[in-house]
């Protein structure tokens, strides 16, 4: 009780020391639209869903991100919304777009460039087919390689003792693991985000092995193409922006690193859709004064986080903070737009 009554003082806090005013604009962030059998990290929503949410939207001024960017230099930031995607799956370009089209509202797309055409997808679904696909697994995960060393016991719970659909379907990874199953997923995926390229691959390729499941890629995470990248970049409703070359943890990596990721990804882009790159999103959000610095040193205007707070005029451009959307119907999204868009919250 005592933290809710402090969390209310300290937003009325801001409310009066910042002014409404001042937080009256909101940057949308989405990672998929589908429907996803599981969905840990809370990327996806539902084609009907999202269709509800651009009717939505409709009611609001939208804006690209450029104008965006342009408003905050200008310090005229004014009550709108923008909408942005990260990562660069095919279902933004067949679920997403064609509905954004019809409503004439503006997106942007961070795309990770690693991942382009090729038949590869995340790890998140990797582990989802590992660890939340019937069938048992091996009391014990032992990993002794050279760049990693990582044990977990499982004991008796190795097996999943109900329908997966339903205990699986509405857990949030960073909430709760309430089984040994899903801590381990967590786990790994902790270990997972700070590997480099060629060690990720690495360690899928153990799991894979240890859980005796085969490695089966799922077209629909799939991501978009070099055509589709096209097609996107020739329509003048939305923009393309970068989001590193294999999605990284970047904060996790010398500077040099994050510096080729980000200048790696930004040459592929501008190459693909001859136009230049002016901005990115983090992945996982993550980022130092190091990571800041690379994509100054990159050219890029902005670049924007995962943190789920309002933006105000004063805001840095390389720390753009934006809400993530979740599966709502129309009626819940409108209820969360205006609690941000008037409240900040």
């Amino acid at each position: 009780m005592n933290n809710w009554i402090n969390d209310r003082v300290s937003l009325i806090s801001k409310i009066l020391t910042k002014g409404l005013w001042n937080s009256n604009a909101t940057i949308l962030m989405y990672h998929r639209v589908a429907d996803l059998k599981y969905d840990p990290w809370l990327v996806g929503v539902s084609p009907e869903n999202f269709e509800e949410q651009v009717q939505v939207m409709r009611e609001y001024p939208v804006i690209s991100m450029q104008q965006f960017v342009n408003n905050l230099k200008e310090g005229k930031l004014s009550r709108s919304v923008v909408i942005t995607f990260d990562d660069g799956y095919k279902d933004n370009f067949y679920n997403a777009v064609p509905v954004l089209a019809k409503a004439g509202l503006p997106a942007t797309f961070f795309i990770a460039s690693g991942y382009t055409g090729r038949q590869k997808q995340f790890w998140a679904n990797d582990l989802d087919s590992i660890f939340l696909t019937p069938g048992p697994l091996p009391e014990r995960l032992e990993i002794n390689t050279k760049q990693i060393q990582f044990s977990y016991d499982l004991g008796e719970e190795n097996f999943i003792s109900k329908d997966p659909i339903k205990q699986f379907q509405n857990w949030i990874a960073w909430e709760s693991s309430p089984t040994k199953r899903q801590s381990l997923y967590v786990e790994v995926a902790r270990l997972i985000k700070s590997l480099p390229p060629e060690q990720e691959e690495e360690l899928l390729e153990i799991l894979y092995q240890w859980s005796g499941k085969k490695k089966m890629i799922d077209p629909a995470n799939l991501m978009m193409n070099e055509n589709e990248l096209k097609g996107l970049a020739t329509d003048g409703l939305f923009e393309i922006g970068g989001h590193t070359v294999s999605h990284p943890e970047l904060s996790a990596f010398p500077s040099n690193i994050q510096l080729e990721e980000i200048r790696e990804n930004v040459h592929f882009l501008e190459t693909v859709i001859n136009r230049p790159i002016q901005g990115m999103a983090y992945p996982y959000g993550a980022y130092n004064k190091e990571t800041i610095q690379a994509v100054k040193m990159a050219g890029l205007q902005y670049a924007c986080t995962t943190q789920q707070k309002p933006t105000y005029k004063n805001e840095s451009l390389y720390t753009l903070p934006r809400l993530r959307v979740r599966n709502w119907n129309g009626a819940a999204f409108k209820k969360r737009i205006e609690l941000r868009l008037k409240l900040g919250v």
